[in-house]
């Protein structure tokens, strides 16, 4: 492989504390990684909580020995401070970027709650209790300026909530969308070609503004809501595993290999089947955000 050619690994939305036998969801994406022999491995969030019984999840996570990415997801503070997260999982930084072989990529923050014009951290669990939340403060918009500005190289971007428009994931993605279009224009090229994210257990590809904006899917499940009560596992998991009981878990774990070449970005996703009963069988319409829900991440190959 040329230095022009890179594969790496990506996951998302694990849910280690929501999700039975998590681990093991884990550990079949890090033998894909290994096997394929990737550059590198991220995961885009919800990955697990800060705690002792989770080092074991950790562990695993670490048998991939290529250089390792976190972003950071809304769970992951459900029950500790971001600080405290980030120090659980080795992060230096809760955004920032990386070079791999002719590519620079950007991972943000939108974990911030806005109140009067203060960005408030995700911590403890608080953005529960607000509508104002997923945003990218303005400090970091002006750092992700700085850096792209700095990079000559073709970008991607990684973030936990979506950057495809203000209705679903980041509240002030039009201002993501307007420095993505001033720095292409200055560059006179596709410098920023495509933003990945997690968060809304979605699978799926939009263009816009000449870049492309990929929905990951979950590596365990759909989430239908507290209307729905399903079925899935036995009563007794889903007492451990409460999120569970409105939920449709995905059979296998979902996981994807993405290859960046001259011209190109392929994703080689992996399909499963649900757990059934499936939405539909629920009275699920079975469609999110113009998104049908499915288990399984896509394959795509597309022009860069």
């Amino acid at each position: 492989m040329s230095e022009s050619e890179i594969k790496f690994g990506l996951i998302t939305d694990i849910h280690c504390d929501f999700m039975y036998r998590a681990i093991d969801r884990l550990d079949s994406f890090i033998n894909r990684a290994n096997e394929e022999k990737v550059d590198f491995i991220i995961q885009l969030g919800d990955f697990c909580h800060p705690k002792l019984e989770n080092e074991e999840f950790l562990r695993v996570w670490e048998k991939y020995k290529g250089p390792r990415y976190h972003v950071l997801g809304n769970h992951d503070m459900d029950h500790e401070s971001k600080i405290k997260t980030m120090e659980f999982l080795g992060m230096r930084r809760n955004y920032y970027s990386f070079d791999n072989g002719d590519y620079h990529f950007v991972v943000l923050d939108p974990n911030y709650i806005k109140i009067n014009d203060q960005y408030i951290d995700y911590s403890y669990g608080n953005y529960f209790k607000y509508q104002n939340i997923g945003y990218v403060p303005e400090e970091q918009i002006q750092w992700l300026k700085s850096d792209l500005a700095s990079s000559k190289k073709q970008t991607m971007i990684f973030s936990h909530q979506s950057l495809e428009n203000n209705y679903i994931g980041v509240k002030n993605s039009d201002i993501i969308h307007r420095v993505l279009k001033e720095v292409n224009e200055e560059a006179g090229f596709k410098k920023v070609f495509a933003c990945m994210n997690g968060h809304h257990h979605l699978d799926g590809v939009k263009v816009i503004g000449d870049i492309y904006f990929a929905h990951i899917n979950s590596s365990s499940y759909v989430w239908l809501g507290e209307n729905y009560n399903t079925t899935s596992y036995t009563r007794e998991i889903r007492d451990k595993f409460p999120v569970l009981k409105h939920s449709v878990p995905y059979r296998d774990s979902l996981h994807a290999i993405v290859t960046l070449k001259p011209e190109e970005l392929i994703i080689e996703g992996k399909k499963s089947k649900f757990v059934k009963p499936t939405p539909l069988e629920y009275g699920h319409r079975n469609i999110d955000a113009g998104h049908e829900l499915v288990p399984k991440i896509s394959n795509y190959r597309l022009k860069i």
